[in-house]
């Protein structure tokens, strides 16, 4: 009976031992951000919770001191340092009274997110407590989802304005890429050093998101299908995040989605319906039988400026994109040449071979062109889709409105007009 228990003892032993061999090395990062320990006091306690040491073998990363592990190292250049097959990451953002925790694992053999989540908490008590419900979620998620068979989506910075803050575009950003992961659509990308250096190198704050060159280059350094980008700018007493989504190797945007908020608390609950409309966006495009649409800035002979032309022209190619009527091609340094070579603002949207020309440098077949006048506060909107081939003019329409806030909402009922010929003429808000 002793040598029964024994090899049954031993048996166990070999068992356990053998699951334990076999179970994945994931490396956890000290957290950035919060308060002072804050980080390292939620790695520590992702590193001991039961659902992590049930699915993988767990390693710390070495302090900042240790030689072995230079600062400059990337997420997977410490895992291939500490022999993991996988890095667990996160960062702790300020929100209101609270904090907002955004957390990923990270395949070192890929560079792709395998599991992403972001949690709310006020207190270590609070985060203790949602602990064991994050862990089981990203080791299922980790272990479950293969990406092997998704397109790669590099999700870059967000470019913020005046009255936006660089700790807010990066929640945004972090929380969006990892709804976007949550959706099995696209196999979201790690950042890599690539990436980085061509980011610092391209100034990407400066140029922004409307330089398509600079986005494509970005996808290009990680190996990217696709490329995510997004701005935030301030309207009053409200931002609208303007998100889109562009293919690195055709040029074409894909997908593209908008919305206002007030607060960063209410910017996070869109972001889930905001993930979905930009995976449902990218799975029912088939655009290779589509005539092309290049988007110009519009002209505006009124005291709004670029600024507002800028966010009118984005949000009507997203919301002409959900039409399914045209593949559109978002503006390049070829179509800016263009732009500028014809003086476009001073010439306005009638000269037919400033269309053209735009038209030819983005290599479409139409051109939107718009142009705002405002009368007595009252911004008068004309919009046309431009052949360009022969100038003439396929579709138009008229809108007016008061507030930019109303020139957004005008843009949806523009882009149905636009790509329906049954509509009246004329449409917008009196």
């Amino acid at each position: 009976m002793k040598k029964t228990f024994a090899t049954i003892a031993l048996l166990a032993c070999c068992t356990a031992f053998a699951l334990a061999q076999a179970r994945p090395t994931l490396a956890i990062m000290p957290f950035t951000g919060g308060a002072e320990g804050e980080g390292d006091t939620i790695a520590s306690l992702i590193s001991v919770d039961p659902g992590i040491l049930r699915t993988f073998t767990v390693t710390m990363r070495p302090s900042a001191s240790d030689d072995r592990v230079p600062e400059h190292y990337s997420v997977a250049g410490i895992g291939r340092l500490l022999n993991a097959e996988y890095v667990l990451t996160g960062r702790i953002h300020q929100l209101g009274t609270g904090n907002l925790l955004t957390a990923s694992i990270v395949s070192v053999q890929t560079f792709r997110k395998v599991a992403g989540y972001h949690l709310r908490y006020r207190s270590i008590a609070d985060f203790r407590r949602a602990l064991p419900s994050m862990s089981v979620s990203m080791a299922n998620a980790a272990m479950g989802r293969g990406t092997q068979g998704l397109s790669s989506l590099a999700v870059i910075p967000f470019v913020y304005n005046d009255g936006v803050s660089s700790a807010e575009a990066e929640m945004l950003e972090q929380v969006l890429a990892t709804e976007i992961l949550n959706t099995g659509r696209y196999a979201v990308l790690s950042r890599t050093h690539a990436m980085q250096a061509a980011l610092s190198e391209m100034e990407f704050q400066l140029g922004g998101w409307t330089d398509l060159d600079t986005v494509v280059s970005h996808g290009m350094a990680t190996n990217a299908d696709y490329v995510l980008s997004g701005r935030i700018y301030r309207l009053g007493g409200e931002n609208i995040l303007m998100t889109s989504v562009i293919n690195v190797e055709t040029f074409e945007q894909v997908a593209g989605d908008h919305f206002l908020y007030r607060n960063i608390g209410d910017a996070i609950g869109f972001l889930p319906s905001m993930s979905r409309n930009i995976a449902a966006a990218s799975m029912r495009r088939g655009t290779q039988n589509l005539p092309s649409l290049a988007i110009s800035p519009f002209v505006f002979r009124s005291e709004a400026g670029t600024h507002d032309a800028q966010i009118l022209a984005q949000v009507l190619a997203a919301e002409i994109l959900r039409t399914g009527r045209y593949t559109v091609l978002p503006r390049t340094h070829a179509v800016q040449a263009a732009i500028n070579e014809q003086v476009f603002q001073r010439q306005g949207f009638t000269a037919v071979e400033g269309v053209a020309r735009l038209g030819y440098a983005a290599t479409a077949d139409f051109v939107l062109v718009g142009e705002v006048i405002e009368i007595r506060g009252v911004n008068m909107l004309t919009i046309r889709i431009v052949n360009v081939l022969d100038g003439g003019i396929l579709a138009g329409t008229q809108g007016e409105y008061r507030t930019l806030g109303d020139g957004i909402s005008l843009m949806a009922e523009i882009a149905r007009f636009l790509t329906d010929p049954l509509r009246l003429p004329t449409v917008g808000r009196h």
